[in-house]
């Protein structure tokens, strides 16, 4: 019988310590967790890991493909892509984390009040939450940045005013449910203040569905961040780069539409000006055929000469056919 005793699990000291404890149980969270852990400790630590510098361009090794000394490949401007990611996952990290903790301060403390006064207060901050969501977040956030100065704390601030007013309505929610409980009656009967009845029974039992929130706004938060970077209109380097400063995007992008351009220049000019002529020509012709078959068409005649004659009149064909797509 003591030893069963012995065997149970610990009475918990707080509440984080049966969050953990239960959090233990569970195998895809831990190691979900242990895999976040490991991915922030990579990006906090990364001056330190003997990565090359975002910064450093190398101009011989443009647009190259991923390989053992650059694992992501290099840029337009022959900058390590790994190295980018790391160092810009620094910035998009702490905006993420600074936003939410702002977010959910401003939001809390607005719904808590909101929710436990009730009356004029609770109807003038729920007008200005209904106002603010009046309006698209991410199109109001896109408004905001273009208007405010290019900076890191012009976005952090851009971002707590698009999310703040989510994290009010919840905390309100949460507060007209458990401010009529026996417990919080108690409070009030003994003589406890209105804030300590907010802050010391109201605000620990309504912080699961907050906590919740706080993880997934932070992805949230990048994501908008990022994306307002990739815009034009968030952090713009240099120095300062970031998850939204499209890395990489024009080398993939010029690997995709020409991906024998990305070997040596040197050795493949002549032969790749031969075959882009040839595909032109290959091109036209099919396009001629094509207009020559249709019935009706007013460019028939032309088609049929240049079947008879190549090469005569296929500009003015290929422009004419440009023009009436246009209209």
């Amino acid at each position: 019988m003591s030893q069963d005793i012995l065997r149970r699990k610990p009475v918990a000291s707080n509440l984080w310590w049966d969050a953990w404890y239960r959090l233990q149980k569970n195998r895809a969270a831990v190691a979900s967790f242990f895999f976040l852990v490991a991915l922030i400790l990579f990006i906090v630590f990364a001056p330190w890991l003997g990565l090359a510098s975002p910064l450093d361009q190398d101009l011989g090794r443009i647009s190259e493909e991923p390989s053992a000394a650059h694992w992501f490949g290099t840029d337009e401007l022959g900058r390590d892509l790994l190295s980018r990611v790391v160092h810009g996952g620094q910035v998009s990290l702490m905006v993420g984390l600074v936003v939410q903790i702002a977010t959910a301060s401003i939001g809390m403390m607005l719904g808590l009040i909101a929710g436990y006064y009730g009356g004029t207060v609770d109807t003038i901050i729920m007008r200005v939450v209904d106002t603010m969501y009046a309006f698209p977040p991410f199109l109001f956030a896109v408004f905001m940045a273009a208007i405010l100065p290019s900076s890191v704390w012009s976005i952090v601030l851009v971002l707590v005013l698009v999310g703040w007013p989510w994290e009010a309505r919840v905390t309100r929610g949460l507060v007209l449910a458990l401010k009529e409980r026996e417990y919080i009656t108690a409070a009030r009967v003994v003589g406890a203040s209105n804030w300590r009845i907010m802050l010391k029974h109201i605000l620990p039992n309504s912080l699961s569905p907050i906590i919740v929130g706080f993880s997934i706004g932070i992805a949230g938060t990048i994501m908008a961040e990022s994306g307002l970077s990739f815009l034009g209109i968030g952090i713009r380097p240099p120095p300062v780069n970031n998850w939204g400063d499209r890395e990489g995007r024009p080398s993939f992008l010029f690997r995709a539409l020409a991906p024998s351009h990305t070997q040596h220049t040197d050795q493949r000019d002549d032969h790749s000006n031969r075959r882009d002529c040839k595909d032109h020509r290959v091109i036209a012709s099919h396009h001629i055929r094509q207009r020559a078959a249709e019935p009706g068409s007013q460019n028939r005649g032309e088609g049929r000469k240049e079947i008879i004659q190549p090469g005569v009149r296929a500009d003015a064909i290929l422009g004419r056919n440009v023009h009436d797509h246009g209209q």
